[in-house]
């Protein structure tokens, strides 16, 4: 049996509890349609990958049963629909869609396939693939996996990182992007073309500003499509290699081609709203207005009428596949994902409210099924994350897991807004915005729920974890926090830049602003008054290490002799993957929340 270590106060406690899986629900994710939309791909519960025909629904079928450490950027499929390729543990498969049949070809250990969430570092053609990769901590090579023979081959080295690949459709160029930094308001980014027939570089473009480009899109050999994410899109000709530039007019940008088109995404009035926009004489026709949906594939019927697929869901309804005409908007079901819905009794609610910078910001509120007949004042968890959307909650997500059982015990479960996306970014004040916002979150609930305001606790992963402890060090009204791989030490961290907050969020860096760094950060505003915490870490968390934020903000609260807690994983990383651990930690926070809650 796995021995954690929590440290508690000055004693050291060894727990050997060994509660059974907790998980509530089934969880659906990387989903992918074929090019032809034949078939459709997707993961269970971050373990198994199963392919399904659109045309037979009975002919799902389980494709791989233990993916262990599985990139979700290896996930493509050949032309034609003929192979389906992902890689799991430095091994690549192909699995033949016509025979059902599943080949692998393994990878050297020692290759570092980087992910993130920018990057889709893989590219498809004429049985090879391509792929970007490294041995050591810089990711600047790319290599090529022929299937025929099995081998893989070095094809480019670049000085910086390599992200984002495409390439043509007859395979004769290869398109990739360099940077110097995944830190999106830092990086030194541009474009390379290669022409693979002739080994040659044959254009190089370095972007002005420091951005982060993505969605690279070839349009047959004629032209390249990229963008950044401040929303500044571009065309470049491969005849001419002239390179023009977009600014859609609302906040949006462009995805990828279709046919000699370009489709599109605009963020208006709380909706998404999809189009296909024509660069000659700049004019859009609309496809898909949604407000949660993901659009997968764009397929033309006749007469400028289209059906656009799109994964529909919402914060209580789980994930289905959707195809819908663009002229009569009529919407049909293609693809239901059977999964057992642990939400559909409790009641949910849509809270919109303004922000310190009066704009609408929109998080959303879990009540417990019987939430009418309850006479007493609910606890409150908040569950600051960032990023949220009206989605439903993807329970392979150990946090969700974890705390979205606690509506079954008299909870009501709140998914805040903490700016987690790019658009809602401001450049500063992190963790003050933040927590500005959170306030106005709650008074606005507590004026129209039975919410208990002195039972808030708030908890937090990564960048959740980093607004726990902002939030616990600069304010009185929770009742006590939970805190899972975040930042407490924002000068230290910072140096890193392997988050985008620190010091995206924060105006500059440290050395240059370092009276406001003491001010923000957790490690250097502990006070005796501090409500209690429970502190969580990996050990192979490089990301946010340990050492420097949840470590040391543990032992400067013991110098003081404050009553916080510890736990410490040392075989997991930035995530709690295992569920012997994931158990072990639900068995403590649930004790913790118990003491703290008084229920």
């Amino acid at each position: 049996m796995k021995q954690i270590i929590v440290l508690k106060i000055n004693i050291l406690f060894v727990l050997l509890t060994s509660s059974p899986s907790l998980a509530i629900g089934q969880s659906v994710n990387q989903i992918s349609t074929s090019p032809k939309q034949n078939y459709i791909a997707y993961v269970k519960d971050q373990k198994s990958l199963w392919i399904s025909s659109l045309l037979n629904r009975n002919k799902e079928k389980m494709v791989y049963s233990n993916l262990n450490d599985f990139n979700e950027r290896f996930f493509i499929w050949s032309k034609e629909d003929a192979k389906f390729i992902f890689e799991s543990n430095h091994t690549v498969y192909i699995y033949d869609l016509e025979n059902q049949k599943l080949d692998s070809i393994p990878l050297n250990p020692n290759l570092n396939l980087f992910k993130f969430y920018l990057i889709d570092q893989v590219a498809l053609a004429n049985n090879k693939l391509y792929f970007s990769a490294n041995e050591n901590n810089k990711l600047n090579k790319i290599y090529c996996l022929d299937f025929a023979s099995g081998e893989v081959q070095l094809i480019i080295q670049d000085s910086e990182d390599i992200g984002n690949l495409a390439i043509s459709e007859d395979g004769k160029y290869l398109a990739y992007q360099h940077y110097s930094s995944t830190y999106d308001r830092g990086s030194i980014s541009g474009i390379k073309i290669v022409n693979l027939t002739k080994d040659e570089i044959i254009y190089s473009y370095q972007l002005d500003t420091k951005s982060f480009l993505t969605n690279l899109s070839f349009l047959a050999n004629e032209k390249l499509l990229f963008r950044n994410v401040y929303g500044n899109n571009y065309i470049l000709s491969l005849n001419s290699m002239n390179i023009d530039e977009y600014k859609l007019d609302t906040y949006g940008y462009f995805l990828k081609f279709h046919e000699k088109e370009v489709v599109t995404l605009k963020y208006e009035k709380g909706n998404k709203k999809y189009s296909l926009f024509n660069p000659k004489v700049n004019s859009y026709q609309s496809l898909l207005i949604t407000k949660n949906g993901i659009l997968k594939h764009v397929e033309s019927i006749e007469n400028n009428t289209f059906y656009t697929y799109y994964i529909d869901e919402s914060g209580n309804e789980p994930k289905r596949l959707m195809k819908e005409n663009s002229k009569t908007k009529k919407s049909e079901i293609v693809y239901d994902f059977i999964a057992q819905n642990p939400l559909k009794d409790s009641k949910y609610k849509i809270i919109s409210y303004l922000n310190k910078d009066q704009n609408y910001s929109e998080s959303y509120l879990y009540l417990p099924a019987n939430y009418e007949n309850i006479t007493s004042e609910l606890p409150l968890i908040i569950l600051a994350y960032g990023g949220y959307r009206d989605r439903f909650p993807d329970f392979s997500y150990f946090m969700n897991e974890i705390f979205f059982r606690y509506l079954n015990k008299g909870f009501a479960i709140a998914l805040v807004n903490t700016r987690g996306y790019a658009s809602e970014r401001r450049g500063d004040e992190y963790g003050k915005a933040q927590l500005e916002d959170t306030e106005l979150f709650i008074n606005t609930i507590t004026a129209e729920f039975n919410i208990d305001k002195e039972n808030i606790i708030v908890a937090g992963h990564s960048h959740g974890a980093t607004m726990v402890f902002y939030y616990l060090t600069h304010s009185s009204i929770f009742k006590g926090g939970i805190a899972i791989n975040g930042a407490a030490d924002w000068i230290e961290q910072s140096k890193l830049k392997s988050m985008t907050g620190l010091p995206g969020e924060m105006g500059g860096e440290a050395n240059e602003f370092m009276e406001k760094y003491e001010r923000y950060s957790p490690l250097t505003n502990i006070s005796e008054g501090m409500s209690p915490i429970l502190i969580i870490s990996g050990e192979n968390d490089r990301q946010i290490p340990f050492e420097i934020n949840s470590q040391r903000f543990f032992e400067k609260t013991q110098t003081m002799k404050l009553h916080h807690e510890y736990i410490h994983f040392k075989d997991e990383g930035h995530l709690i993957k295992t569920q012997e651990n994931i158990n072990q930690l639900t068995s403590n926070i649930e004790r913790f929340l118990l003491k703290l809650t008084s229920l």
